[in-house]
């Protein structure tokens, strides 16, 4: 099965899904949406964890992950994109209009409101789990409501006493160990569970030839449908750090939505650091390089053995992308850095932003990785920015949860390769950018 013959069954499995969603609860149009939490970062800035943590708070509407899929599933990615890149406004639809509005459709077809457990007959716990399943392997060739079932089957089997806190996976893991015994090409590996829970993950993408998701695949975590028009009145949270390439489209895809945009930084050598470990592990592959023209040879990267490291990118795709396809490593993960930063910058001081913005709050994740008082701290910021109560319904934010990690973290982890990643991010345009954000380069040793 190639990529279009994917791509149209994906597009008959989101239309069962969206039909399966509005009998549970009728779906709000993309222009009833009033508001969007928009949070803006580069690649391994930490917008996951950020996202996890606001989406639990119970007063927002968000998504099982990153509504990147989607995109893809409207032929909206950088094959088609004029510039081959991960940039595309509301003038690349070609005329098409009613694509943005279609994307924007099939995302809040997985909007939920706050994050719970995994019950027994949850229909809409199943169907969100089953278009996330068929978005990350295409192939399976089972109907939406086979998938669907399965699910159920597996969440009834659960123990009675089954946590809430990783329910979701156990159901997840469940249902792959049955696909696989039945023949399915599913592997636990590409999705983002405990080590414990899964084998190592295996070598190369999940197929050759594409992915709709980009793995480590999510495990989608059910919440309470929003209730019919309940999106003109709680903000839909939404992330993906290709967005700050993108914002005019965001525009097209929300006609009558004003713009909260977090805007999260973390230091630049962490940042390198944490995208170094990401090329390398198996994960994150986005973009098939030599589709677009151009194969790799990114020392650090591309080797022997390994001959998907010629064809994949990984992580964004910004504007220049073809200059770095044969620098080192460490040189393209702080190119990506400083041009998702330096793009979300320009657009946040423009005179005319590309987005209408109600607010906008920059936060650290060094202060959210400090402990329950550094997330309190940034949860309030960026809840009073977006007009919520500062505490939120729980109020706690709770344990931070360990979301796309390759290692455990732990703060200045990047020295272990400082040798490595202080060149790349001492370079003038990397460093233009770390002042520009309140990194400064010449107090390195003070970055964690």
């Amino acid at each position: 099965m190639d990529a279009a013959e994917a791509l149209d069954r994906l597009a008959t499995v989101g239309d069962h899904a969206l039909k399966v969603r509005e009998a549970l609860s009728p779906l709000d149009d993309p222009a009833a949406v009033r508001h969007v939490l928009l949070v803006l970062s580069g690649s391994r800035g930490g917008s996951s964890l950020l996202y996890e943590l606001l989406a639990r708070g119970g007063d927002m509407a968000s998504l099982a992950g990153e509504h990147v899929p989607f995109y893809r599933l409207h032929g909206i990615d950088a094959p088609a994109a004029p510039a081959r890149d991960d940039r595309w406004g509301a003038a690349d639809l070609d005329g098409d209009g009613d694509r943005a509005l279609k994307v924007s459709r099939a995302l809040l077809g997985e909007a939920r409101v706050g994050r719970g457990r995994v019950a027994p007959g949850d229909r809409s716990a199943a169907a969100l789990s089953a278009l996330r399943l068929a978005l990350q392997w295409p192939e399976i060739g089972l109907g939406f409501e086979e998938l669907c079932e399965a699910f159920q089957c597996a969440a009834r089997e659960l123990p009675p006493d089954a946590t809430s806190d990783g329910n979701h996976r156990a159901v997840l893991l469940r249902v792959i160990d049955r696909l696989r015994t039945a023949g399915h090409r599913v592997d636990a590996g590409y999705h983002d569970v405990p080590a414990r829970a899964r084998a190592r993950r295996p070598d190369g993408p999940p197929r050759p030839g594409f992915c709709v998701e980009e793995p480590p695949f999510v495990c989608p975590a059910p919440g309470r449908l929003p209730a019919p028009a309940e999106l003109g009145h709680v903000p839909l949270l939404l992330k993906a750090p290709l967005d700050a390439y993108r914002l005019p489209l965001l525009k097209r895809m929300f006609p009558a939505a004003r713009f909260t945009v977090v805007h999260l930084t973390r230091n630049p050598a962490a940042s390198v650091n944490g995208l170094w470990d990401g090329w390398r592990s198996n994960g994150f592959f986005s973009h098939r390089a030599t589709d677009l023209g151009q194969p790799l040879s990114i020392p650090g990267y591309t080797r022997t053995g390994a001959p998907w490291t010629r064809h994949w990118w990984n992580f964004d795709l910004p504007p220049g992308w073809q200059r770095y396809a044969h620098r080192p490593l460490a040189e393209v993960c702080a190119f990506q850095w400083a041009s998702a930063h330096r793009y979300v910058l320009a657009a946040l001081s423009a005179p005319e932003p590309p987005l209408p913005i109600r607010a906008h709050v920059r936060v650290r994740f060094e202060d959210l990785a400090e402990g329950a008082e550094g997330r309190s701290l940034v949860l309030r910021r960026v809840r009073e920015a977006a007009g919520l109560p500062a505490g939120g319904p729980d109020g706690d934010p709770g344990p931070a949860p360990l979301v796309m990690a390759t290692r455990a973290p732990r703060p200045g982890r990047w020295r272990e390769r400082a040798e490595v990643v202080g060149p790349a991010v001492r370079r003038p345009e990397v460093a233009e950018v770390a002042r520009a954000l309140g990194y400064d380069p010449a107090a390195e040793e003070a970055w964690t």
